[in-house]
């Protein structure tokens, strides 16, 4: 049965988050989590997403995507690539706070891994976390 991804709570680790990761793997999806950041990539549809919450007093406070193959902490926010349709707005106010991203549109293939970064538009520093990119 396949890991769960880089960075997830180790098997040896009483954790829900591990067991849903290897749950997952074992479906053939990618799921990952990590500082608040939950990633899926779910490959016979070539399709990855990304959620997490925003502070409820920033309603209207944009959040911008970007992605890259290599660590974006290691290159630099402005090296990422924008990603496709990556501004997100806030769905709601004030306790609706979840931010959902979704696309088909990000270049996966013979990739490994994908690192993806958030960051609200007004900020200098931003979340990021690592997905690994399963074949069927």
């Amino acid at each position: 049965m396949p890991r769960a991804a880089k960075g997830s709570p180790t098997e040896g680790e009483d954790s829900q988050f591990t067991a849903i990761a290897r749950s997952l793997a074992w479906l053939g999806l990618a799921w990952h989590y990590q500082g608040g950041i939950a990633a899926t990539y779910v490959p016979d549809e070539k399709r990855l997403g990304l959620t997490w919450s925003r502070n409820k007093n920033e309603e209207k406070l944009s959040h911008q995507v970007r992605y890259a193959f290599q660590s974006i902490h290691a290159i630099g926010w402005d090296k990422a690539m924008p990603a496709p349709g990556g501004i997100i707005t806030p769905p709601g106010v004030g306790g609706y706070n979840g931010m959902v991203y979704t696309t088909t549109d990000v270049p996966l293939d013979g990739k490994k891994t994908v690192f993806l970064g958030i960051r609200p538009e007004d900020a200098s520093r931003f979340s990021q976390t690592e997905l690994p990119i399963l074949g069927r």
